[in-house]
C-alpha cells in the first residue's frame, strides 16, 4: 500500500526564515567590526600626533637656552610622514627664588620663570587635531619677556623622513 503524503512546504520556509536571520547577524557583525577597526585605528593616530607633539615641546625647549615668546615650528615624523607641529610659547610670570643656600646666586636675587606651552599639528593630521598644553618652570633665568599673542601659521618648509 503507497501513501502519499501532503507537504505544504512548511519546513523550506522554516529553512528560508533561518538564513535571512543569520544573514543579517552576519551582516551586523562585520559592520561593527568594521567599525572597532576604525576607532581603534583612529585613536592610534591620535595617540601617535600627542606623542609626535610632547616629543616637539620638549625638542623645543632642550635646544633653546632662552625661550621667546612666539609660534614656532617643529618638524616630526609620524609613522615615516612628515608633520609640522606648532609650539608656542607663553611666559605666564616669575617668582624670586630663595637664595640661601645657593651658590648659583651670590647673594643676588634670582627669579624662577613660569611658561605655558601649547603645541599641536598646524593643520589636521588624518583627522587628528591633537592640542597638548605644558606648564614649565625655568630656575634661575630672570629672563621673562611680556608675551605677545601670536595667531599667524607656522611652516616648517620641506621635510624629510626615513
Amino acid at each position: 500500500m503507497i501513501r502519499k503524503f501532503s507537504h505544504s512546504g512548511a519546513a523550506l520556509a522554516a529553512a528560508l526564515v533561518m538564513l535571512v536571520v543569520l544573514t543579517i547577524i552576519g551582516v551586523t557583525a562585520m559592520k561593527m567590526s568594521a567599525t572597532h577597526y576604525r576607532i581603534a585605528g583612529n585613536l592610534q593616530i591620535a595617540t601617535e600626533v600627542e606623542m609626535a607633539t610632547r616629543n616637539a615641546i620638549e625638542q623645543y625647549v632642550s635646544t633653546h637656552k632662552e625661550i621667546d615668546c612666539g609660534k614656532f615650528p617643529v618638524p616630526q615624523c609620524v609613522e615615516g610622514r612628515p608633520i609640522c607641529i606648532a609650539v608656542s610659547a607663553r611666559c605666564i610670570g616669575r617668582a624670586i627664588s630663595d637664595s640661601e643656600g645657593s651658590s648659583i646666586s651670590n647673594d643676588k636675587q634670582v627669579y624662577d620663570s613660569y611658561w605655558e606651552f601649547s603645541a599641536g599639528p598646524e593643520s589636521e593630521y588624518q583627522g587628528a587635531n591633537v592640542r597638548v598644553h605644558w606648564g614649565l618652570m625655568i630656575p634661575f633665568s630672570g629672563y621673562c619677556p611680556v608675551c605677545p599673542v601670536i595667531s599667524d601659521p607656522v611652516s616648517c618648509g620641506e621635510m624629510t623622513c626615513s
